[in-house]
């Protein structure tokens, strides 16, 4: 009984129960942090302007036919696999 505590094998397992314990104390500060702080961070209004000049942007780059793209082709993968 006293050989086991001296065991490596156990002591390497006590280590790990104290790492898995403090990484879900961290877990839950990081999560308790993001949900206190999230209701403060807002997006800003956009204007008139600004917006333009977002569809402007996404009309040069070809963003749209990308994403039409890619849902075609998502789309395509899905049903193939049914």
């Amino acid at each position: 009984m006293v050989a086991a505590v001296f065991d490596p094998g156990v002591r390497h397992l006590l280590y790990k129960g104290e790492r898995i314990m403090k990484f879900k104390i961290f877990t839950a500060a990081a999560l308790i942090i993001c949900l206190a702080y999230g209701p403060i961070v807002t997006a800003e209004e956009l204007s008139k302007e600004k917006r333009a000049d977002i569809e402007k942007l996404i009309e040069m780059t070809g963003a749209l036919a990308i994403g039409k793209q890619m849902s075609e082709f998502f789309g395509q993968q899905y049903w193939q696999s049914i």
